[in-house]
């Protein structure tokens, strides 16, 4: 596995992550769901975005500091230590993504994370969906494999009034001609690993359905900058 990340930039790893662990997370998700009159996490996260922003924000920022999200995010912190062989390990964020259907505001174009997270070694980086398979119908992420070799790249920023700030590499369109795109098809359980350098994006979701994920970012390198940086900062 760590010989097929370091050329690659990433790996699909099958049955990663304890169902009962995505289980305990999913309940947590609905009773937040619940508690706002809406049946399942899903369909709040879809009604939400159409009729109240502002409290779908408020209700992501909830759920990614839930008891049974962190419990998913020690779980993870030792495969940082088998990938770098390092004792000490840190947690440096961990965020729920909505992958709403049928809306391209939350998508995120080809990036890398080095240029959101900066000043790190070694970040790595685990992307898993929590309700439903991760499917290239419903916008799964995916890579340009191998990109992780061209290192830390300069980037254009481009801004959006409703959505995330994009931070486009520098001549994407002669990288994507060169390597070759992966769809990461993911079943709730499993994880991709990917480097920090490695050009990435998240897909249109052409389904009905919210594609509920997350990505959690673990290292091992204490000398980092660990204030977090919103994009139109950076």
């Amino acid at each position: 596995m760590t010989t097929f990340y370091k050329k690659n930039g990433w790996e699909d790893v099958k049955n990663c992550i304890p169902q009962k662990l995505l289980k305990n997370f999913r309940k947590d998700l609905n009773n937040i769901a619940k508690a706002n009159k809406y049946n399942n996490f899903n369909s709040l996260v879809v009604n939400l975005s159409k009729k109240n922003k502002n409290k779908l924000r408020d209700i992501n920022v909830l759920s990614n500091r839930l008891t049974s999200f962190l419990e998913i995010c020690v779980y993870l912190k030792k495969f940082y230590k088998k990938y770098y062989n390092q004792s000490n390990v840190y947690l440096i964020d961990a965020q729920l993504l909505p992958g709403l259907p049928k809306d391209k505001r939350l998508t995120y174009d080809y990036h890398q994370e080095s240029n959101y997270k900066k000043n790190f070694k070694n970040i790595l980086n685990i992307h898993f969906p929590v309700y439903f398979k991760s499917t290239k119908e419903n916008g799964t992420m995916s890579s340009l494999t191998g990109t992780h070799l061209l290192g830390n790249l300069n980037y254009k920023k481009r801004e959006r009034k409703q959505g995330f700030t994009h931070l486009l590499p520098e001549n994407i369109d002669k990288i994507k001609s060169q390597y070759n795109e992966k769809f990461h098809v993911l079943n709730c359980g499993d994880a991709v690993f990917f480097d920090q350098n490695l050009i990435h994006k998240s897909n249109y979701n052409y389904s009905s359905k919210c594609r509920i994920c997350c990505v959690v970012r673990i290292t091992g390198d204490h000398s980092g900058n660990f204030i977090d940086q919103k994009p139109t900062q950076l």
